[in-house]
Order: structure tokens, then sequence, then C-alpha cells
């Protein structure tokens, strides 16, 4: 089986609010993306830094999009065109 890997990270400004943060995005990963198969988070609160690892089962048609964080005007526009939903950040990342 094909498998999608995603991992992201950054700084955040506010490292005690990042927990809140993943289970609300685990929330809505569990709810609208049935093949995850990992989601997991990573925080290091000494240098304020964050990574998010997403594992999927490769599907042929993908039924929900979504951009968590502001992907910027050019990419905002392509996505935009594909249907995605954008989902506001609560702190900008750095990195």
């Amino acid at each position: 089986m094909d498998r999608i890997n995603l991992t992201v990270g950054g700084t955040i400004k506010d490292v005690a609010a990042l927990p809140a943060l993943t289970d609300e995005m685990a929330a809505i990963i569990e709810n609208d993306l049935p093949g995850t198969l990992v989601f997991e988070t990573y925080l290091d609160t000494e240098n304020s830094r964050f990574s998010i690892h997403e594992k999927a089962a490769a599907v042929a048609e993908i039924d929900v999009a979504m951009c968590l964080g502001d992907p910027g005007d050019e990419a905002r526009a392509v996505l935009e065109e594909m249907g995605f939903d954008f989902y506001a950040s609560y702190a900008r990342a750095r990195g």
C-alpha cells in the first residue's frame, strides 16, 4: 500500500498552547481524514520548536483538503482552485 508522509515544523511563540492546538488538529484529521495512519507532534520546549508528522494511506481521490496556517497569497490562490479549506493559525511559525 502506498503511503503519504508529511512533516512540518518551525518555531512557536506560545509553547504552552501547542498541545491544545495539536489536539484540535488531531480531531479535525480524525473526523475528516479517515486514511490518516499516524499523527505525531514533537516539541522542543527549550528552543520553542515543534515538528508535526503525519502518515496517511494514499488514496485515489481526496475528499477533504485543508491548509493549516497562512500559505501566502500565491499558494493560497492555487489551493483555492483545488478546493482547499483554510484554517488560521493562532501564532506565526518562524523558521
